[in-house]
């Protein structure tokens, strides 16, 4: 497993900068800042996706190497979205709670098509 984490590790450093700090808003948004409103269920769930993706993302890299099938990693994430959006009560200005639950929506959102695109690709360049 060490030996997937530094691969994984290696092919994040690899990346053009702009990815890697969308990778890091991806991390603060649904792996950190989750545990300022925990017990909310919308804060366990947000992490429960978010580890579950990590493990089945270390399991893709020893499987695969770093490719852009990594984008099954965020599987977990389908039905950690749609019990964001059932959770959500709508943007209060004045609430931290809704601010984070509309980031983590949105980033989780765009994450999605992201990878549902890398996997296409994947699988359109091991089909040629």
């Amino acid at each position: 497993m060490m030996r997937s984490i530094r691969t994984f590790v290696a092919g994040v450093r690899g990346l053009h900068p702009l990815w890697q700090i969308w990778l890091l808003i991806m991390m603060v948004v649904n792996g950190i800042l989750p545990f300022f409103f925990l017990p909310e269920l919308a804060a366990i769930v947000t992490l429960f996706g978010m580890f579950s993706g990590a493990f089945l993302g270390l399991v893709l890299v020893h499987l695969h190497g770093f490719t852009k099938l990594l984008g099954l990693m965020h599987v977990p994430w389908v039905p950690m979205i749609a019990a964001q959006i059932g959770l959500y009560s709508g943007f209060n200005s004045a609430s931290n709670y809704s601010l984070w639950l509309t980031a983590a929506i949105l980033i989780t959102a765009i994450s999605l098509v992201i990878d549902a695109i890398d996997v296409a690709v994947f699988f359109k360049t091991k089909k040629d």
